[in-house]
């Protein structure tokens, strides 16, 4: 696959038959199939409230057997600089769900990692410790003072334990924090 209109494809995730490529340059995710033809691509939407890179949107992504979720970390359609947004869609790129912190803060960022684990979508930032969750409508939202888990890396993985799984996020020289579905370490 060559992404067109760019040599700065930020992430690759895959889901099924589906290859969905993350480039938030050009403020799109391009939609693949496994044959390597464009299907589909979600652009960044028109009010998100900044110019085409400036917003971030597809800054991070990740993909689950059902959803997409998009981070558009400089969003400041709310009014705020740079608080953030994530939108989340079907596999297919449609039917958009556009997710904003209740108590949007300056600089929060809202969207550089983003993470899909069961009905929720989990997003963090990179100046105000925060970790969130979401239901997948957007709804429910769980707002943690946590840690900074972008200084160490925006991914987080998922990982089964005998006890249930965790989210893991490395922090540093070789550590680790861990998280159960409602954020508790």
């Amino acid at each position: 696959i060559t992404d067109p209109g760019t040599d700065k494809i930020q992430t690759v995730k895959f889901s099924g038959e589906k290859i969905y490529v993350a480039n938030y340059t050009q403020s799109q995710v391009n939609i693949y199939d496994i044959s390597g033809n464009l299907v589909n691509t979600i652009l960044a939407p028109d009010a998100i409230g900044n110019t085409l890179h400036n917003n971030s949107f597809a800054r991070s992504i990740d993909v689950s057997d059902t959803h997409i979720a998009v981070g558009a970390s400089r969003n400041g359609s709310q009014g705020l600089n740079q608080h953030g947004a994530v939108y989340v869609y079907d596999l297919d790129g449609n039917n958009e769900v556009v997710i904003y912190d209740d108590t949007p803060e300056v600089n929060e960022m809202l969207g550089v990692g983003v993470k899909l684990w069961g009905n929720y979508v989990y997003a963090w930032g990179n100046s105000r410790y925060y970790t969130w969750r979401f239901d997948l409508d957007g709804s429910n939202q769980l707002k943690v003072f946590t840690f900074n888990p972008y200084s160490n890396g925006k991914e987080a993985k998922i990982l089964p334990f005998s006890s249930g799984e965790r989210m893991v996020f490395g922090i540093g020289s070789g550590g680790a924090k861990f998280f159960d579905q409602d954020l508790v370490n």
